[in-house]
């Protein structure tokens, strides 16, 4: 487990699975905050997403857009399943709801 967690890390620092926006500074004042993010996207969008999905092969593929794809479901895809959604809503939701600190789900 631990070591499919550093090769997950990895992978996104290396940007392998999808993309990442900005490089994480906050800052108190939001119109300073959410220009950043702003700046970030559209950085991320005009070189990196947006290149790599219309870069085509000769049959009209966007290969490098495929693979990073499969890529990212081959390695994140269970971080966006059902099971996991419910524990977490259980866990996170339901469970502190009731009164109760733990789960023997």
């Amino acid at each position: 487990m631990r070591r499919d967690r550093a090769n997950l890390v990895l992978a996104a620092t290396l940007g392998l699975n999808g993309f990442a926006i900005g490089t994480g500074r906050t800052h108190t004042n939001m119109d300073i905050h959410d220009t950043r993010d702003g700046e970030g996207l559209y950085k991320v969008l005009s070189e990196t997403v947006i290149p790599l999905y219309y870069q085509r092969d000769q049959d009209g593929l966007p290969i490098g857009w495929i693979k990073r794809m499969k890529r990212t479901v081959r390695t994140l895809g269970w971080r966006f399943g059902a099971d996991r959604m419910v524990m977490d809503y259980t866990l996170k939701a339901c469970v502190p709801v009731a009164g109760g600190t733990s789960s023997s789900i």
